[in-house]
């Protein structure tokens, strides 16, 4: 596979950051829910 480059990666990382972040968030929601909601 040949690297991409900066402005393929600076692209990805526009795309892929805002998704990670969201489903980082959504994750840690739902550890805190799941402690706080069990005994």
């Amino acid at each position: 596979m040949a690297p991409l480059p900066a402005e393929g990666l600076y692209l990805v990382g526009q795309l892929i950051g805002p998704v990670l972040f969201v489903t980082g968030v959504m994750f840690l929601a739902k550890i805190l829910r799941i402690r706080t909601v069990s005994p």
